[in-house]
């Protein structure tokens, strides 16, 4: 018996030796052309492509500017194909195209709220110059799609990937819209919850608003209708879909930016900083690159997919971006007589037959109910109207247009395309100028938008706040701007932005303590406010929470590392770890129809319970259960309960990053600092502290010498994990620590990772 379990214990050890030699071959024959020469259709002159020891390409056309753009799609599909599949597949509602009935959900969810026809309705707004560059990309993919060697993910599943489109190639960002802004119905339907149970003045209760005293980016009882079905379970099905897609609504996301004028640097020009925060993944959202034609130089981080470098900077002048907050979306409860008209939807599903169904359309947007089971029985339809849907969206030209923009002027007429999601862009220039701008399109309403309303004349849409009156400012007497998703103007502005803010000011309020420390600060402390890991919200509740007792060693143990706490939330430490646990004793407070898995308490409620209402038994008790807690999870040994132990930022991979065989290939864990306010955002999920969302892009910018500017992803430019770039850039994102883009503009043919793209008709050689 023992020489047959042997023997079979060998073979299954032979299996699957097999089995991964196959997939690292598989892994090694995927990897993309990097030297030589490529003829390639649909370019019209030459470029060079020299990719750096940190795998970010220096993209050069000689004769034409859309050629870098089609050498970008043809680059951006060489290191991450697979990510780009993902996406216009979710954008499209297919991926049960290729995953069979687990994605069939989140299909029908994407299908009904209509990214990929509201891309489609967006493609003809478009001027001729957005098109044709839209059109070199996307023959630059296709290209690659053309050669037939594809990554490792494709040739697991086992599919041929279709032609790319104009539309996949502005797609996605109806997907990032949706990712920043849903923020403003999803809430919504929370408050609908609060005022169902607990009336209405719970709401504010629940949800305190945004303090008086803390930082506005610019100084300046309701009267709705609410829907009245059945609301819970709504933000549930949210979350499974968020998973699916690597996507979630934790404390943190969002962003960091500030810039400096020319007075307030060592350097004489200004210092524009910028961390984007979004959710982890493997490999990461954002691609690094240089972009260089006759008319053309910017470098920065663009999202392979999308034919523009999003964050960055020109030749002239440098920008970044922090998510806007606001509410441009509603939720309407529709008349009995409200006209619809049907949509019929086909979804194929991989080893099933295809799923029939249909999506009602109102004037206002898509009908809801259907995609949200806990309405499907209610007599009442709801629909969603939200900007990123309507007709008109040129976003991707205003991207296109800020990277050509020279001056203010220029940037500022570029903002005019932008659409959604509204952002916070932070500006400066050569010329020493330093500014923001918050565009997007924004409804006018008469009434305070918190809750769904009724379909009704008072609550209908009165058109956008003009452009000129969306908050701004050039050159401000300060010589400083930031930005951390904080508040964005005084109650006095004359326009609503959000009826109430939803972002608590821990990050704004650490940053400008910071900034104001030094007259003249310099490139390092930049870097330095970046790395900030200290927990505001520790500061501000420890008085509070400190009134306890220790009732046993382990409890003293750990009292007296909090007392001696700074609020620095090192990986090192243990009283990180106590903190997030005693954070979570308090769960109890929130109605459990309130409670989401990627959620922390909100901290204003928390802040004002212990401030007006918390007992000492209160906080005893809380204190005790978390002591509890963690000995149970962690035991008692406080050597255990290192905080980098249980925070390790998970880079998960979409699609294959949750099969057990399979996911080991592609995902990647690290100990990290940082928590979930923090301005270094280390956001964790409450259930298991491990970090789901962060700076996954970071920027200084330097305006006095573009090559000493410092970027940062994590992970690495490459999405095939057998390539030296997958992870390489890991720990240097974990430390905050940078690379350097420095300018280049071409290579020589037969040099080391120089590869040379020419038009299939052309007759040049690599001497060229």
């Amino acid at each position: 018996m023992k020489k047959i379990l042997s023997v079979s214990l060998c073979s299954l050890a032979m299996v699957f030796l097999l089995l991964a030699g196959m997939i690292i071959y598989l892994g090694y024959i995927s990897a993309p052309v990097m030297e030589g020469l490529l003829r390639l259709p649909g370019l019209r002159g030459s470029v060079h492509v020299y990719r750096d020891e940190n795998g970010v390409p220096h993209i050069a056309a000689r004769e034409y500017d859309n050629d870098a753009f089609f050498a970008l799609g043809f680059v951006h599909a060489q290191d991450r194909f697979w990510q780009m599949e993902f996406q216009r597949r979710a954008a499209s509602g297919s991926l049960s195209e290729i995953f069979g009935k687990k994605t069939l959900e989140a299909d029908e969810y994407l299908r009904t709220l209509g990214f990929y026809r509201a891309a489609q309705a967006a493609w003809p707004s478009f001027n001729k110059q957005t098109q044709e560059i839209v059109k070199s990309y996307t023959a630059g993919i296709n290209a690659f799609i053309q050669q037939g060697i594809f990554p490792l993910e494709i040739t697991l599943l086992h599919y041929q990937p279709k032609r790319w489109t104009v539309i996949d190639s502005i797609a996605w960002q109806k997907m990032m819209a949706w990712n920043l802004q849903r923020h403003s119905w999803l809430n919504k339907l929370d408050y609908a919850l609060v005022k169902q149970r607990f009336g209405l003045s719970a709401i504010s209760h629940y949800f305190p608003d945004y303090p008086d005293s803390s930082p506005t980016v610019y100084a300046s009882g309701f009267d709705e209708r609410a829907a009245e079905p059945s609301l819970s379970g709504i933000k549930q099905r949210e979350e499974r879909i968020n998973r699916i897609l690597g996507m979630n609504e934790a404390p943190g996301k969002g962003s960091n930016g500030w810039v400096l004028a020319s007075g307030r640097t060592t350097t004489g020009k200004p210092l524009l900083a910028n961390d984007v925060h979004l959710s982890l993944s493997a490999p990461s959202l954002w691609y690094l690159v240089e972009l260089r034609g006759p008319g053309l130089h910017v470098t920065g981080a663009t999202i392979p997919g999308l034919p523009a470098v999003a964050i960055g900077h020109n030749e002239q002048i440098a920008w970044g971006l922090t998510n806007g907050y606001n509410d441009a979306a509603d939720l309407y409860v529709l008349k009995k007589n409200e006209p619809l008209v049907k949509r019929d939807e086909i979804i194929s599903v991989r080893f099933g037959k295809p799923v029939h169904f249909s999506v009602l359309e109102s004037q206002y947007g898509p009908v809801v109910n259907a995609v949200m089971p806990q309405l499907k029985a209610s007599p009442e339809k709801i629909a969603l109207k939200w900007t990123a849907l309507m007709p008109g969206d040129t976003t991707i030209q205003s991207f296109i247009e800020i990277n050509y923009a020279a001056d203010w002027q220029q940037f500022e007429a570029a903002l005019k395309d932008f659409v959604a999601p509204t952002q916070t862009f932070l500006y400066a220039d050569r010329a020493g100028n330093i500014g923001f701008y918050y565009p997007g399109r924004l409804p006018l309403r008469r009434w305070k938008s918190l809750l769904p309303v009724t379909a009704e004349k008072q609550y209908q849409w009165h058109g956008f706040i003009p452009f000129q009156q969306l908050p701004h400012q050039l050159n401000p007497a300060s010589g400083l701007i930031a930005t951390a998703n904080n508040k964005m103007v005084a109650d006095n502005y004359p326009y609503s932005l959000n009826a109430r803010w939803p972002v608590p000011p821990y990050r704004i309020e650490q940053i400008l303590h910071r900034l104001h420390a030094g007259k003249c600060l310099s490139l390092e402390d930049m870097a330095a406010i970046q790395a900030d890991d200290i927990s505001s919200l520790w500061l501000q509740l420890k008085p509070y929470l400190l009134q306890v007792k220790a009732q046993t060693k382990t409890a003293q143990i750990a009292l007296d590392a909090l007392q001696r706490w700074t609020g620095k939330t090192d990986r090192a430490d243990i009283a990180p770890t106590l903190f997030a646990y005693w954070i979570n004793a308090f769960e109890k407070l929130v109605p459990e129809a309130l409670r989401h898995e990627d959620k922390i308490i909100e901290p204003l409620f928390l802040y004002r319970y212990l401030k007006d209402e918390a007992s000492q038994s209160d906080l005893q008790k809380s204190f005790d259960a978390a002591i509890q807690k963690i000995t149970a999870d962690l035991g008692s040994n406080p050597l255990a309960w290192r905080w980098g132990r249980v925070h390790q930022a998970e880079f998960m991979a979409n699609g294959l990053g949750k099969i057990k065989l399979l996911g080991g290939i592609w995902n990647r864990s690290i100990e990290t600092s940082g928590g979930a306010y923090t301005v270094n955002v280390g956001t964790y999920d409450p259930l298991t502290l491990k970090q789901i969302s962060g700076a996954i892009y970071r920027e200084i910018i330097d305006l006095s010498d573009f090559d000493n500017s410092l970027y940062i992803v994590p992970m690495g430019q490459s999405g095939n994990p057998f390539s030296r770039h997958y992870e390489d850039l890991l720990k240097k994102w974990r430390d905050v620590k940078y690379v350097k883009i420095k300018a280049v503009s071409g290579c020589a043919p037969g040099k080391r990772s120089c590869l040379i793209l020419q038009s299939a008709d052309s007759r040049e050689g690599l001497s060229s």
